[in-house]
């Protein structure tokens, strides 16, 4: 049997740390239904130090993060990133499956780079009103669902997680549940569901010429700016 680790930190006097706790449940009834052995860790905060060892303990097949995030990381408490981008290679051959802000922004695209299996995250804010908290609730646990029930194909889980979504967006009463449950729609990323985008010259070249894997593997030039002389003229 497979192991799962799920990271649902509470920060100290942080409410939304508490709905992220809550919600995280879902994840852990859905891992268990998918047929992984569930370590939980969460409802206080966490340290970076005992998530890495957690992470070398359990070697889970499925990482899951509910809670806060960054471009470059997870939150886990005020001080630190629990996992950020030199651990993008802990990320590697496994599903990783979060519910934080803006995450799949820089460190999700590394954690695809090292060869992770899976990265499910948005490269937004992740917003949600609290007046219908469970479509929000609903709609992020949504791809783990859809894994238990024996969907494998990544890409058919983020066309169906949009679909959600979708129904959920038009069954709003509230407009600006509607609005905040698009703008989580449109932020949803799903690597290897989808390839990362780039508006780097270089890199749209490696990715034409030796495809998306290796394309993404070679680290991108730096340019060394040319230096600036003064230029001191005799009266």
């Amino acid at each position: 049997m497979d192991n799962a680790l799920v990271l649902r930190p509470v920060l100290d006097g942080d409410e939304v740390s508490q709905y992220s706790y809550c919600w995280a449940q879902d994840a852990i009834d859905h891992a268990h239904n998918a047929g992984f052995h569930v370590e939980d860790m969460g409802g206080r905060e966490l340290s970076k130090a005992e998530v890495i060892q957690a992470i070398e303990t359990v070697n889970p097949a499925l990482l899951v993060h509910y809670d806060h995030g960054q471009e470059d990381g997870w939150l886990g408490n005020r001080t630190e990133l629990i996992i950020s981008l030199p651990d993008a290679w802990r990320l590697s051959g496994r599903l990783v499956y979060t519910m934080n802000c803006l995450s799949a922004k820089q460190l999700g695209v590394e954690a695809w780079r090292h060869n992770a299996k899976v990265y499910l995250g948005y490269d937004q804010e992740f917003a949600f009103t609290l007046t219908d908290e469970l479509l929000f609730r609903e709609a992020v646990a949504y791809g783990l669902y859809l894994y238990a029930s024996g969907l494998r194909n990544w890409a058919e889980i983020k066309t169906r997680m949009y679909q959600k979504f979708n129904e959920l967006i038009a069954a709003a009463t509230d407009p600006w549940t509607a609005m905040w449950l698009r703008h989580d729609r449109d932020a949803l990323k799903v690597y290897n569901g989808e390839s990362p985008q780039t508006t780097c010259t270089f890199r749209k070249l490696a990715l034409k010429l030796l495809g998306e894997r290796w394309g993404w593997k070679i680290p991108a030039p730096r340019l060394r700016r040319p230096q600036l002389r003064r230029v001191f003229k005799s009266p």
